[in-house]
C-alpha cells in the first residue's frame, strides 16, 4: 500500500477532541498514532531551555540535532523521547504550550517537522493528528478529517484537562487562550489552520468520543473499502 493510502489525517483546533479520536482510531485500525503536536512542543521545550531570547543560530542547531521517538510506557501509555530523554510530562506545561504556538509559525521549524513527519509515514501506517496534516504534510492521504467543536465546549474540555494536571484556570481564561491561539494558527503564513478541500468536517460538540469514532469509521469504510477493522 502506498504512503497516501496508509495515512489517515485528523486536523482541527485545540479542544475539539482530535487527539483522543486519533488515538482511538489508531488502535482500531492497528496504525501508529502520530502526535505531531508533541513534536512542536518538544522543539519548544529545547528552545525554552536555551532561554527566552534564543538566537537564530541556536534554534537552527536545535532543529539540526533534533530527534524524537514515541514508545510505549510501563502502563501502556505513549511516552515521548527526545534525544534519549523522556519529555512526556514536560512538554505539556502551559509555558511550553504557549512557546510551541509561537514557534509553529517559524518556517524553519515547520520545514523540519514536516520532513520528520513524512519519514514516519514512510515507515509505517499512521493516524496523523495535527493542524496541517491534510493540507501540507500528507496532501495525498485518501482519508482526511477536520474535527471542530463549539468554542465554549472546547474551553470546557480543555479546562478539565488542565485541572486534571493540577492547573487552576477558569473557563473564561481558557476560552481566551483558545481564541488567541486559533487566531495565530489561522492567520500565520506557514501552513495556516484550515481544512483540506477534500477533508470531511466532523463536529464533536456535545457528542461522546464513541459516537464520533463510529462516524469516522463509517466514512473510512466508504473511502477505503479494503481497510479492515
Amino acid at each position: 500500500m502506498s504512503v497516501e493510502r496508509r495515512v489517515v489525517t485528523i486536523d482541527g483546533p485545540s479542544g475539539a477532541g482530535k487527539s483522543t479520536l486519533a488515538r482511538m482510531l489508531a488502535r482500531r485500525l492497528g496504525f501508529r498514532y502520530l502526535d505531531t503536536g508533541a513534536m512542536y512542543r518538544a522543539v519548544a521545550l529545547l528552545a525554552q531551555m536555551e532561554g527566552p531570547d534564543i538566537s537564530d543560530g541556536g534554534l537552527q542547531r536545535i532543529l539540526d540535532e533534533f530527534s524524537i521517538r514515541f514508545v510505549t510506557g510501563e502502563g501502556g501509555g505513549e511516552r515521548t523521547i527526545v534525544v534519549d530523554r523522556d519529555v512526556t510530562d514536560d512538554i505539556r506545561r502551559p509555558d511550553i504550550t504557549a512557546r510551541s504556538s509561537e514557534l509553529s509559525g517559524d518556517l524553519r521549524v515547520r520545514k523540519r517537522m514536516t520532513e520528520l513527519q513524512r519519514e514516519f509515514g514512510k515507515r509505517e501506517s499512521l493516524v496523523a493528528e495535527g493542524r496541517d496534516m491534510g493540507t501540507v504534510v500528507f496532501p495525498d492521504a485518501r482519508a482526511k478529517f477536520f474535527l471542530v467543536a463549539d468554542e465554549k465546549e472546547r474551553a470546557r474540555r480543555r479546562c478539565l484537562e488542565l485541572r486534571g494536571a493540577g492547573e487552576r484556570l477558569s473557563e473564561s481564561e481558557v476560552l481566551d487562550q483558545l481564541q488567541q491561539r486559533d487566531q495565530r494558527d489561522r492567520s500565520r503564513e506557514a501552513a495556516p489552520l484550515r481544512p483540506a478541500p477534500d477533508a470531511v468536517i466532523v463536529d464533536s460538540t456535545h457528542r461522546t468520543q464513541e459516537s464520533v469514532l463510529a462516524e469516522v469509521l463509517r466514512i473510512l469504510k466508504n473511502k477505503i473499502p479494503e481497510l479492515e477493522f
